[in-house]
C-alpha cells in the first residue's frame, strides 16, 4: 500500500507513520522545507518536501507520489485555537483532496478534533451535535463537509476521525503530560491549574492504531478516544506518584486561561464494534510508558 502522510513530523502524525510502516506500507511523508524532522529522522520514509499552501507544489506532490491512501494531519499550529491561520489551511486542504481524487487516490483520511462537538452534552458519539467554540474546530468542520461533497462526486472515499486528548512519546513541551514530566525529571515545581475538569485521555500509540483501524475499515467518521474520563488533577497527581515527586506538584497554581467544559468523554463503541481495535494502554500503564520514554528513552 502506497500511503501519503501530511504533517508526518507532528506528534500524532509521526505515531501514525510508525503504525503504517509496521503494517508494511510504503510511506511518503510530506514536510515543509523548514520542518524539524527529529520525530521521524530514524525511519525509512520517502520524504517529500512540499508546501501544501502552494498549489503547484501540492499538485506536483500528488502527481509524483500518486498514493492509494492519504492521511492528512497538516494544519495550523494548535497553540492558538482561535488563530485565523486555521482558515489559511482550509482551501489548500480542499484543493489537495480534489487533486488526490483526480489522481486516483482511493481513500482520504481527514483529521478533525473533539472541539467540533457541543461539549456541554456529556458523553459524545459520532452523531452528537456539533458546536465549534473556536476557529480551529470551525474550519475542521468545514473541511469535513467539503470532503463529503468530494466523495459524492468522485471515486475517492473519505474517513473523518476525531481524536480526543492524547499523550505519550514525541509530545510537544506545552502539553499537560509532557510538561509535568519535564518539570519533575528536572526537579522543578510542576505548576498546573486546579484540574477539576474530567477529560478523555488516550495514549498516542492507541490513538494512532485507532486512526489506522478506522481507515482500513472504511468508517465514514470515528471517535478516537478511550471511552473514559478522568480528572486532570488525578493525572497530574499520578505522574507525581509514579516519579516519587509529589512534593513538587503545585496543582492550582495557574489560573485557567479560558472557561473549559467540566466533562469531555468520547463514545468509542463504533470504532471498537466495527474493527478489532482496543486500547493497548490503560491510563496507569500509559503514564508509566510515557515517563520511561521521556526519562530514559529519547535521552
Amino acid at each position: 500500500m502506497r500511503v501519503l502522510v501530511t504533517g508526518a513530523a507532528g506528534f500524532l502524525g509521526c505515531n501514525v507513520v510508525r503504525v503504517l510502516l509496521g503494517q508494511g506500507c510504503e510511506v511518503y511523508a510530506v514536510t515543509r522545507p523548514t520542518t524539524d524532522l527529529w520525530r521521524i529522522r530514524d525511519l525509512g520514509l520517502h520524504l517529500v518536501v512540499c508546501d501544501l499552501q502552494d498549489f503547484e507544489s501540492a499538485l506536483q506532490c500528488v502527481q509524483t507520489v500518486r498514493p492509494q491512501v492519504c492521511y492528512h494531519f497538516a494544519w495550523a499550529d494548535g497553540a492558538d485555537l482561535n488563530s485565523f491561520d486555521n482558515a489559511n489551511h482550509l482551501r489548500p486542504s480542499m484543493d489537495f483532496a480534489r487533486m488526490l481524487a483526480e489522481a486516483g487516490c482511493e481513500r482520504f483520511v481527514g483529521v478533525g478534533t473533539v472541539h467540533e462537538y457541543d461539549t456541554s452534552i456529556g458523553k459524545l458519539s459520532e452523531s452528537s451535535p456539533l458546536k465549534p467554540h473556536n476557529v480551529h474546530a470551525a474550519t475542521k468542520i468545514a473541511l469535513a463537509v467539503a470532503l463529503h461533497q468530494i466523495e459524492q462526486n468522485t471515486q475517492m472515499k473519505c474517513t473523518w476521525v476525531r481524536p480526543f486528548f492524547h499523550y505519550g512519546p514525541y509530545e510537544q513541551p506545552r502539553r499537560l503530560v509532557r510538561s509535568v514530566i519535564d518539570s519533575l525529571r528536572n526537579d522543578r515545581p510542576a505548576l498546573t491549574t486546579s484540574g477539576e475538569q474530567r477529560v478523555d485521555y488516550l495514549h498516542v500509540e492507541d490513538a494512532a492504531t485507532g486512526i489506522c483501524a478506522a481507515a482500513v475499515a472504511g468508517l465514514p467518521v470515528a471517535n478516537i478516544s478511550s471511552g473514559r474520563a478522568v480528572a486532570v488533577r488525578d493525572i497530574v497527581l499520578r505522574i507525581g506518584q509514579l516519579m516519587n515527586k509529589v512534593d513538587l506538584l503545585q496543582i492550582g497554581a495557574i489560573q485557567h486561561r479560558r472557561p473549559e467544559p467540566a466533562y469531555i468523554c468520547g463514545d468509542n463503541s463504533l470504532l471498537c464494534g466495527k474493527t478489532s481495535w482496543q486500547p493497548k494502554y490503560d491510563l496507569d500503564a500509559g503514564l508509566c510508558h510515557s515517563i520511561d520514554w521521556w526519562v530514559h528513552g529519547r535521552a
